[in-house]
């Protein structure tokens, strides 16, 4: 029996209200929301969790499955990452969390070891292929990473669940 796979795809923390204070209450207010909408996910079959690792909401979700697989612990997060530089230039307290989470990961897949233009968007239309849920924070602006992943969720039929 095949596994039922969820995509996360979202903002950075600039682009999500609240996103740059985690001790907000509209960040709490998210970061509730995207426990219950894995929680949910999980009730409904779904093992694998697909991350790309970003910071903002990719990391958050990424951060919430950990949290859950210490109850659940059938479930699995996988990583596929643009590549192997992705958090090269990050801040610090980025890069910390985001090695934290890729070593407690069931699985990470790098796209390609360096950055170029094409890795981001091979990376997104990975997280989707084969996905059965993705759930997404997209604040409906037409461009950038996260419209591009929604829009090929879309082309692919995928429900999205937007907690934006």
């Amino acid at each position: 029996m095949s596994s039922l796979i969820c995509a996360f795809t979202g903002h950075r923390p600039s682009r999500i209200p609240g996103g740059d204070n985690e001790t907000s209450p509209e960040f709490q207010r998210l970061r509730a929301a995207i426990e219950a909408n894995i929680r949910q996910a999980i009730a409904e079959g779904y093992t694998v969790f697909r991350s790309g690792g970003a910071m903002g909401f990719d990391l958050w979700c990424a951060e919430a499955v950990l949290r859950i697989q210490k109850e659940h612990v059938h479930i699995q997060l996988h990583f596929i990452l643009p590549c192997e530089t992705q958090a090269n230039d990050w801040p610090e307290c980025w890069r910390e969390r985001y090695f934290d989470a890729l070593s407690k990961a069931d699985e990470i897949t790098y796209i390609q070891a360096r950055f170029d233009k094409s890795c981001m968007f091979r990376r997104n239309r990975a997280l989707i292929d084969g996905a059965h849920l993705a759930i997404a924070c997209y604040n409906g602006q037409p461009s950038g990473g996260t419209a591009y992943t929604v829009a090929y969720a879309k082309k692919k039929d995928i429900p999205i669940r937007n907690l934006y």
